[in-house]
């Protein structure tokens, strides 16, 4: 009886375990921070002026060109790197699971809540914001229905509009081209197949074109320089399940790809510089969506991701392997040339050390690309780079001192702190003064110290320039200015005539100089020689001087301070001792002296 109670108490702890292990997801935050080592970034957006992504966090990044704010920093400044966009909602960090590059410099995202975010330029009235017009800063769009918020999944847009996709799969428009122009502001508009309505699962655009996926998996045309909700009849049997939009920006006409359920591209548009992928020569523009055969050593390529960008695109297979095709002038397919393919071509990829390199995601921008490796790292090509790079972010570096103002030789620490936006930065810090190299030291935890250091006296501008690793940039700190104190030393260590040859007699304490000098010696003008360890003396040494009296003489230091010693000259007392002369007066007799036996001989009468 015992064993079985005992194996049925394990039973039911094995079955509430299971359920806590299934239920645990459900109590995690939609926004909770990423752990360590998480993929950095999850998704891209690129367009004809700037690229914007989203982070593991949910934090917006952007770069390239943003003359009209639609990086939403508060800035029209541009970047060549990617910049971390603080995004504030009633003195809180907002964080989004989507964002979209607008081909007219703007910006447009979701929050996790689904909430619309807006920035950059309001041509057409594409922010959605009313009459606020063009921002340089992130400002959230409220669309009420039926008195609450709504909540949208999808967004998009083009040159002429915006569409964003709510919960419930309906459409809601704005812009110059929306059905009653203009339309500053989000309204729905409902779309239906037959008099029945249609509800999507998501949406894409891009310069005047926009499409969509229905709930049924079919491909739709939501917009084509005007609202024209149409569902493509030559596709209708066919099941999609993802969809691209790319561009002929000033050159050509507006292309669309989709992928269909069994990995298969179907293009259509304008075919410039050979975007379709159909093949050799300039097909006309055509409005089907037309499949593409594509072949790997005989066997047909089935593809998992696509990616329209301006007269190029790029897909990812089965396989992990990248195909690209169209315009290639500046690198964008990324296959080490700059001639175009007319047919998707697989490209070689490898990393910065020459292993093979996978990307899980790829968008295709403006005469460049990008792609997500396994670590969320993103790799750029394109603009005059043939090759993917990887691309890194800018850290933060501090630097401090122990002691701004150190004495003379007194040893200080420097301590060197590196951050970023992801995991700890590694590598090496270089501690320099000026162009001189102190030390090099490597991080642990972010933080680095270099110990012992003395510097001469003066002012010294410090840096700590961190050398970077595979995911931040190389980066000085700011300059920290140290003011080492100069040398206090300042006494006099040895005093001396060469003419006579005497030395005085130095004490410290009384800060007094003794010296001696023969009978007979002219003290009027002797000339000392004095050793020191100031940075100078007056009166100077090698200088002569009346000694009749004591004289000051003061060492100044190098730091400023001053001492002062007296000097005394003694002369000696007259030495002589000797008998010069003996006699009597009476009898007047007088003697020899013999100097040399000291003696003195007298004869007397």
């Amino acid at each position: 009886m015992m064993r079985k109670s005992t194996l049925l108490v394990k039973k039911i702890m094995i079955c509430l375990l299971a359920l806590i292990i299934i239920a645990s997801p459900l109590f995690v935050p939609s926004n909770a921070h990423a752990a360590p080592g998480d993929p950095m970034f999850d998704s891209i957006s690129s367009n004809v002026m700037h690229s914007l992504a989203l982070d593991r966090d949910g934090r917006i990044w952007a770069w390239g060109s943003n003359g009209a704010g639609q990086f939403g920093n508060g800035t029209t400044e541009s970047s060549g790197i990617p910049l971390r966009i603080e995004v504030m909602d009633g003195g809180s960090s907002e964080t989004f699971k989507k964002v979209k590059a607008g081909i007219d410099s703007n910006s447009i995202a979701l929050d996790v809540e689904g909430r619309l975010w807006t920035t950059g330029d309001d041509g057409n009235e594409k922010l959605g914001n009313g009459s606020a017009g063009s921002s340089q800063v992130w400002g959230k769009i409220s669309v009420l229905e039926a008195g609450a918020e709504v909540e949208f999944l999808d967004i998009l847009t083009t040159r002429r509009a915006s569409i964003a996709l709510d919960r419930s799969g309906e459409l809601w428009i704005w812009g110059i081209k929306s059905p009653q122009t203009p339309i500053d502001v989000p309204v729905k508009y409902p779309v239906t197949d037959s008099g029945n309505p249609v509800t999507f699962q998501t949406i894409v655009g891009n310069d005047e074109d926009a499409i969509a996926l229905d709930s049924q998996d079919r491909l739709w045309r939501i917009f084509m320089v005007d609202p024209s909700p149409l569902k493509y009849p030559e596709t209708s049997a066919v099941e999609f399940q993802s969809i691209s939009a790319g561009s002929g920006f000033g050159v050509g006409y507006h292309f669309l790809l989709a992928l269909d359920k069994g990995g298969s591209i179907w293009t259509w548009g304008g075919d410039t510089e050979g975007e379709l992928g159909d093949g050799p020569g300039e097909t006309a523009i055509t409005y089907i969506p037309a499949k593409l055969t594509v072949m790997d050593s005989g066997t047909p390529v089935q593809f998992t991701q696509i990616s329209g960008g301006i007269r190029h695109a790029l897909a990812l297979d089965d396989q992990g392997n990248m195909w690209a095709w169209g315009s290639n002038s500046a690198g964008q397919l990324g296959n080490n040339s700059t001639v175009k393919s007319e047919v998707p071509v697989k490209v070689p990829l490898e990393d910065d050390s020459g292993n093979p390199l996978r990307f899980t995601s790829v968008s295709a921008g403006s005469e460049k690309s990008f792609g997500l490796d396994a670590d969320g790292q993103i790799w750029s090509w394109g603009n005059g780079q043939h090759i993917p790079k990887k691309m890194r972010v800018s850290p933060a570096v501090s630097l401090s001192a122990s002691n701004v103002s150190p004495g003379y030789l007194q040893p200080i620490t420097l301590t060197a702190v590196v951050t970023g936006d992801f995991d700890n930065p590694t590598g090496t810090v270089v501690f320099k003064d000026g162009v001189d190299v102190l030390g090099y030291k490597s991080l642990t935890g972010g933080t680095t110290q270099l110990t012992g250091v003395t510097l001469s006296p003066g002012a010294h501008q410090l840096t700590a320039y961190y050398e970077g690793d595979g995911v931040y940039l190389e980066l000085a700190s700011d300059q920290v200015t140290v003011t080492a104190a100069a040398n206090p030393a300042k006494e006099i260590t040895g005093f001396s005539f060469a003419t006579p040859v005497v030395a005085g007699t130095v004490n410290e304490a009384s800060r007094t100089i003794s010296v001696t000098v023969p009978y007979g010696t002219n003290v009027t003008a002797l000339t000392p020689t004095i050793t020191h360890t100031g940075a100078s003396i007056s009166p100077n040494s090698g200088v002569p001087r009346n000694f009749t009296n004591p004289v000051s003489y003061t060492v100044s230091a190098a730091d400023g301070s001053t001492k002062s010693y007296t000097v005394t000259v003694n002369v000696a007392a007259n030495p002589a001792k000797e008998i010069t002369g003996f006699s009597f007066a009476s009898p007047a007799v007088a003697g020899t002296i013999n100097e040399a036996s000291r003696t003195v001989s007298v004869t007397v009468p």
